[in-house]
């Protein structure tokens, strides 16, 4: 099924990323790295995922910071 998708299709999240609307990132990636903090159980791997993401796409606001990664929510 994939091998038959044109080279330049993209996912939904990717359309909304490139047209700065907000993204299901917060709930997917940062969401799991706040609640992780909160209760604190360590999610290296969301972690290293939203500290990738951080440089890539600008949340808008309630800031949280975990290890050195600052995590925003979006507005819905």
């Amino acid at each position: 099924m994939l091998s038959s998708l044109p080279p330049e299709a993209i996912t939904s999240m990717q359309r909304d990323v490139m047209a700065h609307r907000p993204s299901e990132v917060d709930g997917l990636v940062y969401e799991v790295v706040r609640m992780a903090h909160r209760y604190q159980v360590p999610v290296p791997a969301y972690g290293k995922v939203a500290q990738k993401l951080q440089g890539e796409i600008m949340c808008e606001k309630n800031s949280h910071t975990e290890g050195n990664v600052e995590i925003k929510r979006e507005e819905k």
